[in-house]
């Protein structure tokens, strides 16, 4: 028996504020997403499929119109150990919470490995489902992102956005501005 192929692809694009967003599914049943701009491999020799994972696909179109989703249920992608463990903390950080870098290493095993959250999160093949727009610096900037649907716009604008979008202010610095920041990543002031 000839083992499955990820190299085939089936997407389906959902329209969002913020650009086209895919909804992937390899030839091995693992589920992706990305910005559709930012795919490491074209469009071209994949198959669109406008009725791939329905249920899915409407959760995340509910996300994308502001509802509070849960998707902790969708299998973690495959990755390292390391990777997967930081996926699965980003994961815990519910709609309109956030959490930084340095609490990620801590609950992923390596308090020291900050720098390596960083590039989970750069690497995460689920973002949404996997929320590492919710991983921020712990003084509160926003770090890192790779999304939107523009390659001329800067993917900052997108996490602004979907931290926006889940109730956290963001001055023009991009730093996170509600409450004290470090007062809400250490668990002493709740998230809205």
């Amino acid at each position: 028996m000839t083992p499955p192929d990820d190299r085939s692809l089936h997407y389906r694009a959902i329209p969002s504020p913020v650009g086209m967003f895919l909804l992937m599914r390899t030839g091995s049943g693992e589920i992706r997403t990305a910005w559709a701009a930012h795919t490491e491999q074209t469009l071209d020799g994949v198959s669109e499929d406008a009725l791939l994972l329905p249920e899915l696909a409407d959760r995340l179109r509910a996300y994308f119109d502001g509802a509070a989703v849960d998707f902790r249920d969708v299998p973690i992608a495959r990755g390292t150990r390391f990777q997967q463990d930081c996926w699965r903390s980003t994961r815990m950080l519910g709609h309109g919470r956030i959490g930084s870098y340095a609490e990620i290493a801590e609950q992923s095993g390596n308090p020291r490995a900050v720098r390596a959250v960083g590039l989970a999160m750069r690497r995460n093949p689920q973002p949404v489902i996997t929320p590492c727009h919710r991983v921020i610096t712990s003084s509160g900037g926003l770090g890192g992102f790779i999304g939107s649907d523009d390659p001329g716009s800067d993917p900052l604008q997108t996490k602004s956005w979907l931290l926006r979008m889940e109730g956290h202010g963001i001055d023009v610095t991009g730093e996170i501005c509600r409450v004290n920041v470090v007062e809400r990543l250490h668990g002493h002031v709740k998230s809205p």
